[in-house]
């Protein structure tokens, strides 16, 4: 995942580059003078553009956005892999790209946004509760990671973080990916109890 992330960041120059970005972005888009054209959403899926639904993930804006995300993907995706698999890993963050881009277009609507962030709140709340309902020391995150965390999703809602220029955050995708993740940690940890008793 990783990998595809750099690669996209290479072919799309960090988002510089429009016709190549369009291709990835949840909903499509065209250029038009000074104004942006959006293909909605419906019109893509039934052309089958599904791949869509979970690009946004691969797209970053910027080497500081590209370097933090990879780097708090890198602690908590091989964290998952070591206690559940790859094949685990590569599913929930599927699943949290998909769950968090429905969110960031359903409460920002049609525009342009990219990133692991959603899946990194998924993964975070996926390990979170997967450890409280069963512990295990791959899962052991110290508590300052998940304070951190949390109070900096706070900071986004709270609109500071782009007031004092981080640009624009998308909110929704981080809240939506922390709650598909706690709800896969709820569960994952619940079968994973059962099977040690």
């Amino acid at each position: 995942i990783l990998l595809i992330c750099i690669i996209v960041a290479v072919i799309t120059q960090l988002g510089d580059n429009l016709s190549t970005l369009s291709a990835l972005t949840f909903v499509g888009f065209n250029i038009h003078g000074q104004y942006v054209e959006f293909t909605p959403l419906s019109q893509s899926l039934a052309s089958g553009q599904w791949w869509r639904l979970i690009t946004p993930m691969f797209i970053h804006f910027g080497v500081l956005h590209i370097a933090m995300n990879g780097m708090w993907f890198w602690e908590l995706g091989r964290r998952v892999e070591i206690r559940q698999g790859s094949i685990n890993l590569v599913g929930l963050s599927l699943l949290f790209s998909l769950v968090s881009n429905f969110a960031q277009y359903l409460f920002g609507g049609p525009s342009l946004f990219g990133g692991l962030s959603g899946v990194l709140y998924g993964l975070l709340g996926h390990v979170w509760i997967y450890q409280v309902m069963a512990p295990n020391p791959v899962y052991h995150l110290p508590k300052g990671v998940l304070v951190m965390m949390l109070v900096w999703l706070a900071l986004c809602l709270s609109g500071l973080v782009s007031m004092i220029g981080f640009g624009e955050i998308a909110n929704a995708a981080h809240v939506g990916g922390l709650l598909i993740g706690c709800l896969t940690g709820l569960l994952g940890g619940l079968w994973a109890s059962r099977k040690q008793v």
